[in-house]
């Protein structure tokens, strides 16, 4: 019985999104994939003010800005590993992966790499 299994990924192609049920972990062989985050930014500000009776009052202005972050994932880096040893309790991906180029990945079964001594070599290599 093989574990490690292979895909191919076109570029625009998704790799999984989020929500996805949590099938597989993977290494990225040669290629290009990416993460995109959104992140929504608040700014606020308050200062004394008077109105026009002479009461004080605080004056509030609030500004909003969403900024886009991207992660890049090449050869050799690891993909969807923290879904499986995070314990997702919904068992769902937390983000979204495409690929950007023709990309070569290869992937071992969640169940199975949980099982396997394979994921302490992991560890080792994020911390």
């Amino acid at each position: 019985m093989r574990k490690l299994k292979r895909g191919f990924l076109a570029p625009k192609e998704c790799l999984y999104k989020e929500s996805d049920l949590i099938d597989n972990f993977y290494i990225v062989k040669n290629g290009h994939l990416i993460k995109t985050i959104q992140i929504e930014l608040e700014k606020s500000n308050q200062w004394p003010s008077k109105d026009e009776n002479g009461n004080i009052f605080w004056k509030k202005h609030t500004q909003e800005k969403n900024v886009t972050y991207t992660i890049d994932f090449k050869a050799s880096d690891i993909v969807g590993y923290f879904d499986i040893i995070s314990g997702n309790e919904a068992d769902v991906r937390t983000e979204t992966i495409d690929s950007v180029s023709d990309t070569f990945v290869l992937f071992i079964n969640k169940n199975i790499f949980k099982l396997s001594n394979i994921n302490y070599l992991f560890i080792i290599k994020i911390a």
